[in-house]
């Protein structure tokens, strides 16, 4: 069953068109990157997934209803999460944080108290749950903002390089973490990245995009073992960079 579909979508703001894509099904449960390099689309479709972004045509499917992308239900949004490449956190404290979206939702108390402490624990955050934001390293504020999005249950996660800026050990742990709480509650994710490393690890599915368009799709080893003539460029270099930073 697929849980969101796209079908004849564009996106075109100006003269310029930045995304064209006839086709695509996200299954419950499926780990999905998107990788291509920059200017390629990938923001934009993880925008127009998440609901954040209206395309200027096409049709957007979620749990096989079609949904109306002009006033899209907050029921739907209300599925989704979306994790930014910077952490933007409010000036408070990380458990006030992570209590945001569960406080804007109308949840009581005691249940808000109990997701954020289940959430500070599955992110191993717990001994900064008093600490001010502001007080945070970069791979700390990035364990809050996704704990803060998983704090309310989505059934889709969406990633928009969640690792960028991190220290590598930072960003290993908090990788490794985050494949252990998506295996565990079985959350779609999809996630855009730059890093092999990343996608390798946390993705079953790979989309190369180029020019706004689905250049090559297919399982994750097989689109990086065998890239196709479009994404050979990209993945090549991509491979390169990965040898060279790990010598």
């Amino acid at each position: 069953m697929s849980l969101i579909q796209l079908k004849d979508v564009t996106f075109q703001p100006g003269q310029t068109r930045i995304l064209s894509i006839p086709h695509l099904a996200i299954a419950t449960g499926e780990t999905i990157g998107i990788i291509g390099p920059n200017g390629a689309g990938k923001s934009t479709l993880l925008k127009i997934l998440a609901s954040l972004e209206q395309p200027s045509t096409g049709a957007y499917w979620y749990n096989d209803k079609q949904i109306p992308l002009k006033n899209f239900p907050i029921q739907i949004r209300r599925k989704m999460a979306f994790v930014m490449q910077r952490s933007f956190l409010f000036n408070t404290t990380v458990f006030d944080n992570i209590a945001s979206g569960l406080k804007i939702r109308g949840e009581n108390k005691e249940m808000i108290t109990r997701k954020v402490n289940d959430w500070l624990s599955a992110l191993q955050i717990e001994h900064l749950a008093a600490r001010r934001c502001y007080k945070l390293s970069g791979g700390e504020a990035q364990r809050v903002n996704i704990a803060r999005a998983l704090a309310t249950e989505p059934e889709i996660l969406f990633l928009d390089e969640p690792f960028s800026g991190i220290d590598v050990p930072s960003k290993v742990d908090l990788a490794i973490e985050l494949k252990r709480v998506i295996e565990e509650k079985q959350i779609t994710i999809v996630i855009v990245s730059h890093d092999l490393a990343e996608v390798q690890f946390l993705t079953e599915r790979l989309l190369y995009l180029e020019a706004g368009c689905i250049a090559q799709e297919g399982r994750t080893r097989d689109v990086l073992r065998e890239p196709n003539e479009l994404a050979r460029p990209f993945i090549n270099k991509l491979k390169m960079f990965t040898l060279a930073t790990e010598s």
